[in-house]
């Protein structure tokens, strides 16, 4: 009798488990849901209010300004280099 007893709790215990366990993937399932949801929520947003064109404009136009900061970051450490030139060091004896 009391090996039956102890099978019949560990079978309400199984199954109460179960029902939490599935009680938990279903609340899952709804927090994917409402997080896919809103990524395509944001990215229609995204794409109605900034367009694809005008991001590809602005890449563009960013990859432009870095390649002429560049240049001229590059001319000035030129003129540096050719304007002054290095002073001895003098070592007092």
């Amino acid at each position: 009798m009391d090996t039956y007893k102890k099978k019949m709790s560990q079978q309400e215990t199984a199954e109460e488990m179960n029902r939490n366990t599935q009680h938990l993937y279903l609340y899952d399932y709804i927090y994917l849901f409402c997080k896919i949801f809103l990524f395509i929520i944001l990215g229609v947003m995204y794409y109605l209010w900034i367009g694809n064109k005008e991001v590809a404009e602005a890449y563009e136009n960013t990859k432009e300004t870095v390649k002429v900061s560049v240049a001229k970051a590059t001319e000035k450490i030129k003129e540096i280099r050719e304007t002054k030139p290095s002073i001895p060091m003098v070592t007092s004896r």
